[in-house]
């Protein structure tokens, strides 16, 4: 769906789940049908307001502090007269403004580990492993060369699991120093940072409809619907390392419109007919933090490709580290479609049987753009400071810091510009054979056109990012 009406603003709405008509296509799990109210002779209306508050809240188990929740959910719908008995009006609007803290307990570097010292590692009590976790020369195997004598980490100061001053990046270690201090589990090197993600969301939408009761004969109708939902997701560990997800990070938009219109023509009281045409234009985008900040190379990391919206740190993956951090996969994204649809029915009633038959005409469009590693996703194991073959050894942030890297994913865009035709007919006797019987019969046949490139030039990604 694009538009989601609010539910003072229904006057009817059908959910079927099986056994749909034939006149209805497409859906394969349910069908809904839905339809906005109309006016009357007389004025009618209504406001609300649905209100939710974490000062009414109990706190969350092993919260920090208790979760921000604020939803103020409120509108109006209206309807009346234009001209008495021929034209009316019926009108809605919603706004949803919500802000929601969401709890997360992540894994995070302690202070020694930022320095180069994992000697943390070697006492059970504070990883939760039943052994200690020993650390070896990064990229060696665990051995001296050409030897079987292992060769663990240790500092010139004979300290184990510590790294001298000379076998750590600077790049990795500036970005770890961005990471905000631990703050829970009692000094443990896990689950030892809890914060609230705080997210908002605030959707206005509203709704417009005119009938107009020509003559007997004749009525018809014209609505249209928006919405407009901008979100936007604090990231998790700061503006720059962020660690935000695909549809959970910086700042999104979902913008809807609907519009629909329908006349419908009773030729006697056995025949009438009715035809609709309807539109739907949708623009969606999910963004990320620093989405227009070439960021990655105030930080020392090169060879990161830049362009506008395609901005912020390359996402990583290391273990120790817990969720990822930098700017995830896929995103961002950049969305735009628009439908338009002829649709014609016409119902004979002819005796103990309902006829009805129609044709629909759909051109579908859409234009998008999308990434999965623009930045490039790093990924890190434990590999390059274990021991070959041996359990209990080697540290994901130990493999960072030492800037041994397992894996390295680029990508390039997926952008396309397209549009497809799409064509149904149906035939649908509903046939009462007595009054404990009636038989629905009915066919339909669909034809999806192949999808074809609207241009040759690609140029969905720069029109999408322009506009916002």
């Amino acid at each position: 769906y694009v538009i989601k009406p609010p539910p003072d603003a229904l006057a009817e709405f059908k959910v079927q789940t099986s056994g749909y008509s034939a006149e209805l296509g497409h859906g394969g799990g349910a069908v809904i049908n839905a339809s906005i109210k109309s006016g009357t002779n007389g004025f009618h209306g209504d406001l609300w307001e649905y209100v939710r508050n974490d000062a009414f809240d109990a706190n969350n188990p092993g919260a920090v502090s208790k979760p921000e929740y604020r939803q103020n959910q409120f509108g109006a719908t209206i309807g009346g007269p234009v001209i008495k008995n021929h034209l009316f009006f019926f009108g809605d609007f919603e706004e949803n403004r919500i802000v929601i803290g969401n709890t997360l307990t992540a894994t995070i570097p302690t202070a020694l580990m930022r320095t180069g010292d994992f000697s943390e590692l070697l006492n059970p009590a504070l990883t939760g492993n039943t052994v200690p976790i020993t650390l070896y020369q990064p990229g060696t195997g665990g051995y001296h060369p050409g030897t079987t004598t292992p060769w663990p980490l240790v500092n010139s100061n004979g300290v184990a699991n510590v790294f001298n001053a000379d076998q750590i990046s600077t790049v990795a270690k500036n970005l770890l120093q961005m990471f905000p201090d631990p703050n829970a589990n009692n000094g443990k090197t896990y689950s030892n940072y809890v914060t609230n993600v705080n997210a908002t969301s605030n959707t206005a939408q509203w709704d417009g409809r005119m009938d107009w009761n020509v003559n007997a004969r004749d009525q018809a109708f014209a609505r249209f619907s928006y919405s407009n939902n901008p979100t936007y997701y604090k990231d998790p560990y700061g503006p720059i390392l962020d660690g935000g997800g695909y549809g959970t990070d910086g700042g999104s938009r979902l913008k809807s419109e609907n519009l629909a219109l329908s006349e419908t023509h009773v030729f006697s009281p056995h025949l009438t007919n009715e035809l609709r045409f309807s539109f739907m234009y949708g623009n969606f985008n999910y963004g990320i933090a620093n989405a227009h900040v070439d960021i990655a190379p105030t930080l020392g990391l090169g060879g990161v490709p830049y362009s506008p919206g395609q901005g912020g740190m390359p996402w990583f993956t290391v273990p120790g580290i817990s969720p990822d951090f930098g700017a995830g996969c896929c995103a961002p994204v950049y969305e735009r479609e628009n439908n338009g649809e002829l649709r014609d029915n016409l119902t004979k009633i002819r005796g103990n049987h309902a006829l009805k038959m129609g044709f629909q005409f759909e051109k579908v469009r859409s234009e998008y753009f999308a990434n999965a590693f623009p930045r490039g996703w790093d990924q890190y194991s434990n590999f390059f400071t274990s021991q070959s073959g041996a359990s209990n050894t080697g540290y994901g942030v130990a493999d960072f810091l030492a800037d041994e890297q397992t894996t390295n994913r680029l990508s390039t865009a997926a952008d396309t510009n397209q549009f497809r035709w799409y064509g149904s007919g149906y035939f649908q006797d509903d046939w009462k054979v007595n009054s404990k019987l009636t038989l629905n019969l009915g066919l339909r046949y669909d034809h999806f056109m192949p999808f074809e490139e609207r241009s040759e030039e690609r140029r969905v990604g720069k029109e999408c990012r322009s506009r916002w």
